[in-house]
This record gives structure tokens, sequence and C-alpha cells, in this order.
């Protein structure tokens, strides 16, 4: 097994977290796709984020992690009512950089106050963390 040293992590992941930068964070309903190339299900709400779209990330011995840079907020608003189950987040070009779970705990996006949108109705979220084991 190909090992890997805390600061290739490191770059690594700060390396694919610039690829979101000016891009998207989309929330979707549905199925949740098998993997990140295949189509995603419902859009529900588009949230736009900034450049740097993600906080230098950190290491220890065991992973890197990097924070959503939540800055003032992220807020979006419900195109399409429904209850969220996946998101993704694309590069600013649209291509899908990485995906995951959406719940009210447990999941790898966590909303305090539901995962039932209604059709205009705004959604925030206020931290997202992505990881890169080191082993």
């Amino acid at each position: 097994m190909a090992l890997k040293s805390q600061s290739a992590t490191k770059a690594a992941l700060d390396t694919i977290n610039a690829l979101c930068n000016g891009g998207s964070l989309r929330l979707y309903g549905g199925a949740v796709p098998s993997t990140v190339d295949d189509l995603p299900s419902t859009l529900l709400v588009t949230i736009a984020l900034e450049s740097p779209a993600f906080a230098t990330a950190t290491v220890d011995a065991t992973e890197a992690t990097a924070t959503l840079a939540i800055g003032a907020g992220k807020a979006g608003t419900v195109d399409v009512a429904g209850t969220g189950s996946n998101y993704r987040i694309l590069s600013s070009g649209g291509d899908a950089i990485t995906q995951g779970t959406i719940g009210v705990s447990g999941a790898d996006l966590n909303f305090a106050d539901g995962i039932v949108w209604n059709l205009g109705g705004v959604v925030d979220v206020t931290s997202l963390v992505r990881d890169m084991p080191v082993a």
C-alpha cells in the first residue's frame, strides 16, 4: 500500500479545494449518486462559493482537514421544494469536484434546522469540513 506524508496530504487537499474556488455548493434531493461522476438527482438549492472556497488545510498524524470559508455565511434560496439528501461542490467551470450526504446529524453536511425545504425558503450553511486521510 502506498503511503503519503502529512505535508503531501495537506498539499493534496489544498490543491483539490482550490478547484472549488468561485464554484458552487449544490444541494440535491433524491437518490445519492454512487460516484461524483454519476448524474445527480433533483437540484434544490445552489449556493455560490467565494475564492478561496476553503481555508488552508491543517494536518495531524491521521488526516488533513479544511473548513468551508463561511465569512458572513452561506445561504441559497430553494428553487425546488424537497428533502435534501446529498450535495456536490462544482468548480467555477461546472466540473463536479466532490460530493457527500446531507442530514440533520451524522451526515457529511448537517442542517440543524432540518432538510425538508420549501420553495422560496432560505437554506443556511454554517460549516462544511473536508478531510483526507494521511495513510
